[in-house]
């Protein structure tokens, strides 16, 4: 009987054993995607913002024309 409970034991450690390296190995390939989306991610922050950039220097100089054509048909 003492035998069975150790051979029992024995096979619920090695059992819980290989679902905590299953469950590491998991965890792992998680952390890796997951890094992987938020470098992707920031690619795409980095390019919206640039072009944030750029429609707000397009729009001040866009103003800029205006005001000065402004000004030549006021002085007309």
């Amino acid at each position: 009987m003492l035998d069975e409970e150790k051979a029992k034991r024995s096979t619920l450690a090695s059992s819980f054993q290989d679902k905590m390296n299953k469950l590491s190995a998991d965890i792992a390939e998680n952390k890796d995607s997951r890094q992987s989306e938020y470098e992707k991610n920031q690619e795409i922050r980095t390019k919206i913002s640039e072009a944030i950039d750029t429609y707000k220097l397009k729009e001040t100089d866009y103003k800029t024309n205006m005001e000065v054509l402004n000004n030549k048909i006021k002085s007309f």
